[in-house]
């Protein structure tokens, strides 16, 4: 009997780490060049976490198996088989109405993503490198908000490299998605921006009304698993709408991730030169 018990210890153990093998092998294609990049962004994140909440919750650096769906990612647990959207922000840093965002997100434990203006960068340096500190991701929204359509190649690929310079030398962390200003682009850009094109299936138009009430009826009772919400960062209004919404999404069991986490979980490697408008589950 004894024996008997004792095989039965080590057979348990061993489809134990059957498993667990199985399970760290989520994280995709070891050769895809997008997954690739991500892994290094999601590596600076963990690298740059000033408050130690990654290492208090779990793997600090990129996303890393729980169990068979549920991972970790950004320090926070994300359940790939819950409904999960992205809200995203241009034209920021905007540190007065950007800190009142990020500070809703760091109440509810959620992510987002802001597609920042290069230039408008240093000036407000702390802001962007909280938001990296705090798991955001950060995307590209060119240097200085030109319109690419209207740009020839050359100012193209200035504007899109100025931009992750910047945003590197600020925070160690180069953007991989790229968001173009007003969604404007013709074969020129794309053909020259060199990153996946992030546009959106939500539109808030918070930019026009200026209304919190408007912004939360866009969003609250509207979205669904794999969508790409667009909101900006520069106006009170969107933060206070975003103070009703990110509680109210969240007690809907909504999960907020960035773009590039949402990209990932619903298997999507987003390529160069190509639009994204949503993320759905395949």
């Amino acid at each position: 009997m004894k024996i008997q018990r004792k095989l039965k210890r080590i057979i348990s153990a061993a489809l134990a780490i059957m498993l667990f093998a199985g399970m760290c092998a989520y994280a995709g294609p070891a050769d895809d060049p997008y997954l690739k990049q991500q892994a290094a962004q999601q590596q600076a994140v963990g690298q740059t976490v000033q408050t130690g909440q990654a290492e208090a919750a779990g793997p600090a650096a990129g996303a890393g198996t729980v169990s068979a769906t549920t991972v970790w990612s950004n320090g926070r647990q994300v359940d790939l088989t819950k409904p999960m959207i992205a809200l995203t922000f241009d034209d920021g840093p905007q540190t007065t109405s950007g800190g009142r965002i990020l500070d809703t997100f760091a109440a509810y434990g959620q992510r987002a993503t802001f597609f920042l203006v290069g230039d408008r960068i240093p000036s407000r340096a702390a802001e962007v490198q909280r938001m990296i500190a705090e798991g955001h991701e950060i995307g590209n929204h060119t240097y200085s908000h030109k319109y690419l359509n209207k740009c020839d190649a050359a100012t193209i690929r200035s504007q899109v490299a100025k931009c992750n310079e910047t945003v590197a030398a600020t925070t160690g962390v180069s953007p991989i998605l790229m968001r173009l200003p007003g969604g404007n682009k013709n074969s020129t850009v794309l053909a020259n921006v060199g990153m996946p094109i992030i546009l959106w299936n939500v539109d808030t138009q918070d930019w026009k009304y200026r209304n919190a009430d408007h912004v939360k009826g866009a969003v609250i009772g509207k979205v669904k698993d794999g969508d790409i919400v667009l909101m900006h960062e520069l106006y009170g209004s969107t933060a206070t709408a975003v103070e009703a919404i990110v509680p109210a999404l969240v007690s809907q069991g909504f999960q907020l991730v960035t773009v590039s986490e949402l990209a990932q979980f619903r298997g999507y490697a987003p390529a160069p030169g190509q639009i994204y408008y949503s993320f759905p589950a395949k």
